[in-house]
């Protein structure tokens, strides 16, 4: 349900920087050769990029790879260059071009940027930075799904893919990966390989949504992408971070992995019941999220809300969503504020007596160890 983010708000902040589209792409005509004023500009204009976004030489050339040195680099910029000075212009440019591309792309509406939503793209930025293995773990409900649906449509070349439980093999996780690059299968073995030399020195993120549901082999695929310097970020529910704990016998993969999420870490402490909490979705996140906005709560009500998305194991936002849907029905809410008894009303008729009775055992845990806030 749609949503407006504030003016400054995280993943506005994100979207923010140079503001001046498509021109990059444009400084140097390719039917002639650009006069001395035209590459004048587009070093500028590089420049100027770089010191807006704070990205070094170094940081550009790890992003260009191949022939971008830190010295080539400079050396372009300040004209001391003396191969093909226009070539590795146009080159830097249309990268750069290509970053900004991602940025005209709106964050979808209904992606509200609770804490969750933070966390989970801080740490696809850096995995993908740092071209490394990112894991995020989350009980259902939490937006894993969305978050991954926007990041790769702001991320252009990203490689999204979900994992069912009949291509949970290495087979069945090499096919998937190979109808996302369009590249043909035929054996396996050489699939693979083509894969790995399609995507070898990319830079392409690769999203592998319900992780969880991957047999241990198949983590050797994921090592070989790594490997080949793709970024990958596995995300799914909880058991995913035993699933790549593998320490003990070397860490073969633990180790490729720069970012490691778990979002059970913040909404469950290992203080237990005297320990606080941090909620990772707030009472106006939940709102916003169910455009709730358009009903009115009472204090006891949004407090269940509250309980409910931070909870494990009750469908976090999913839950509240449908829970909303349910008595938006009812005529009369729409006449009088909607009270504690008409959720737990709801909810019971949505998911039956023995949840109800389930969910509020949780809610009760739950008020001892997150503040309402």
């Amino acid at each position: 349900m749609a949503t407006d983010h504030p003016r400054d708000s995280f993943l506005q902040r994100l979207s923010d920087g140079a503001r001046i589209r498509g021109r990059y792409a444009r400084m140097l005509p390719e039917d002639r050769t650009p006069t001395d004023g035209e590459i004048d500009q587009a070093c500028n204009a590089i420049v100027a990029y770089m010191r807006s976004r704070r990205v070094s030489n170094k940081h550009l050339s790890r992003e260009l790879g191949d022939g971008f040195a830190p010295s080539t680099i400079s050396q372009v910029l300040s004209g001391k260059y003396e191969g093909d000075r226009v070539g590795k212009l146009r080159a830097m440019l249309t990268h750069i071009q290509h970053q900004c591309g991602a940025e005209d792309v709106p964050w979808p509406s209904h992606l509200v940027e609770t804490e969750a939503v933070k966390y989970m793209v801080r740490s696809i930025d850096a995995v993908h930075r740092l071209r490394a293995i990112g894991v995020i773990a989350a009980p259902a409900g939490f937006g894993k799904t969305t978050v991954l649906e926007a990041v790769a449509t702001k991320k252009p070349g990203t490689i999204l893919v979900r994992v069912l439980p009949s291509n949970s093999t290495p087979v069945g996780l090499i096919k998937l990966i190979c109808h996302a690059i369009d590249q043909p299968y035929r054996r396996s073995t050489e699939a693979l390989l083509a894969s790995l030399d399609k995507l070898r020195g990319s830079k392409r993120l690769m999203l592998i949504d319900e992780a969880h549901r991957l047999r241990p082999q198949a983590l050797e695929v994921v090592r070989d992408f790594c490997d080949a310097g793709v970024a990958i970020v596995l995300a799914g529910a909880p058991q995913l971070i035993q699933m790549i704990n593998d320490t003990e016998q070397g860490s073969q993969f633990y180790s490729r992995c720069a970012s490691v999420i778990n979002i059970g870490d913040y909404i469950s402490p290992e203080g237990g019941e005297g320990g606080r909490a941090t909620p990772m979705i707030t009472v106006e996140d939940v709102l916003r999220i169910c455009a709730a906005d358009k009903l009115t709560f009472t204090g006891e009500a949004q407090d269940l809300l509250f309980r409910i998305a931070n909870a494990p194991g009750l469908g976090s936002l999913r839950t509240c969503q449908r829970l909303v849907q349910m008595v938006a029905q009812v005529p009369a809410a729409r006449t009088r504020p909607i009270t504690e008894a008409d959720l737990w009303k709801a909810l019971r008729e949505i998911k039956g007596a023995t949840y109800n009775r389930m969910s509020r055992d949780v809610v009760a845990r739950s008020r001892q160890r997150i503040k309402f806030a």
